[in-house]
């Protein structure tokens, strides 16, 4: 797996996005299992691969984000994805960024620390100032090659103890609530933290990837996994960062929301890439020509859902309970809802552009 970006952009603070890629020696993948979003439950999760009938040795696991928050066993979650890369990885989530964005200031906090306090030998003070930066070094990794079993995440300076000032003023930048500040403190290690920082915002899936036997006529030469939307405007290279974690709408104006006015940016995207997304529980499951969104509210007691491809078939599970009250009522089924598109691809059973499948 490959970025098409030269080295410069790839140094900061978090990789735009990321190519699947086979190499001329490498096994073509058979599926690609998509996942919607987790929120911490690893149970159902679990169940959902069982489901699926995964096969790590030749399926690819691709989550849309938000691994952590709301659910029981966020830790779970997160180890489970980091210790099984590169044949399942994720993408970066609205709720993953919260801690990302706070282990970042706190790894900046300790770098001004360290550089106003160390001194080199041999070196004049203005010279000891130029320490290792987490924000300005690579905190990002390429995700490895299909045939790696590791993950390469950009080492931490060695811990630095921040007073009690020091520790406010990161919490004020980054209004972290409590739960996840006790998720971040008690429960991950200093690997799940830095792997929640090299998680990309996109995941280009090109119809190549997949083994000759197993390709599907009806799947579009690229799939794009995000973790929100994006800004039918705008390439892929161009899209926004806070829109493509959080936008849910377009607005009468044809600007991005994440709030509930307007219409729903599926509506707006005619292609020709197909895109995969999450983030939008109170639409449930959403499936259109060009666009699949996979967020039925598992952790508001409803179900976990995945996306199956190249048949492009979906498959759900639905939650043991209810972790979570949503802010808004969502109007469907513990199960995966119907299909919302204008062509019923369940009643026409030659169809495959979408089959729906409820493991109870």
């Amino acid at each position: 797996m490959s970025t098409k970006k030269s080295k410069k952009e790839i140094d900061r603070r978090l990789l735009d996005g990321v190519t699947y890629e086979i190499g001329p020696d490498e096994t073509p993948i058979s599926r690609a299992i998509i996942i919607g979003d987790v929120h911490g439950c690893a149970v159902e999760l679990e169940e959902l691969l069982s489901a699926c009938e995964y096969e790590p040795l030749s399926d690819l696991v691709i989550l849309v984000g938000d691994l952590i928050g709301k659910g029981p066993a966020s830790r779970d979650v997160v180890r489970y994805v980091r210790t099984r890369l590169p044949r399942v990885v994720s993408i970066m989530g609205n709720h993953d960024e919260v801690l990302a964005e706070y282990h970042r200031a706190l790894l900046h906090e300790q770098a001004q620390f360290v550089a106003t306090n160390t001194v080199v030998e041999g070196a004049s003070s203005s010279e000891s100032a130029s320490v290792w930066c987490p924000l300005s070094s690579p905190t990002v990794h390429d995700l490895p090659a299909a045939s790696s079993t590791a993950c390469a995440v950009a080492p931490s300076p060695a811990p630095v103890a921040l007073t009690v000032e020091q520790r406010a003023k990161v919490l004020e930048q980054c209004s972290i609530k409590d739960a996840y500040l006790h998720l971040y403190e008690n429960e991950l290690n200093e690997e799940d933290r830095a792997f929640l920082c090299t998680m990309p915002l996109w995941c280009r899936l090109p119809r190549t990837c997949f083994a000759a036997e197993h390709a599907c006529e009806t799947l579009p030469d690229e799939v794009v996994i995000v973790h929100a939307g994006i800004d039918p405007r705008k390439s892929l290279e161009r899209q926004k960062r806070k829109h493509l974690l959080n936008m849910r709408t377009i607005c009468s104006d044809g600007k991005p929301s994440k709030a509930g006015e307007g219409d729903g940016w599926v509506n707006s995207w005619h292609g020709p890439q197909l895109i995969v997304f999450g983030h939008d529980a109170v639409r449930g499951l959403q499936l259109t020509e060009f666009a699949v969104g996979l967020d039925t509210g598992c952790c508001y007691g409803k179900a976990l859902t995945a996306l199956i491809l190249p048949e492009r078939r979906i498959v759900a599970v639905p939650a043991h309970e209810m972790y979570s009250a949503p802010n808004i009522p969502l109007g469907y089924s513990s199960m995966a809802p119907a299909p919302q598109s204008s062509v019923d691809h369940t009643k026409d059973p030659d169809a495959e552009s979408c089959k729906i499948t409820d493991e109870r």
